[in-house]
């Protein structure tokens, strides 16, 4: 059976620990775009502050 390797991103790392652009989560998607046959996690852990913009774009593309 094939099991795909998982991988932590953590946002803040990414982007940082506010995220307030919509630019911001399509950053966030292009770097998750690049990981191939790969499970992510995306962590939160030290994001402090979030955009309405940021989190319906984030949503967006989750979906």
């Amino acid at each position: 059976m094939y099991q795909s390797a998982k991988e932590r991103r953590p946002i803040k790392d990414i982007i940082g620990p506010h995220l307030a652009l919509r630019y911001s989560a399509d950053k966030l998607f292009d770097d998750i775009d690049s990981l191939k046959n790969t499970e992510i996690i995306i962590d939160f852990q030290d994001v402090y502050t979030t955009s309405r913009s940021f989190m319906q774009r984030f949503l967006y593309s989750v979906i």
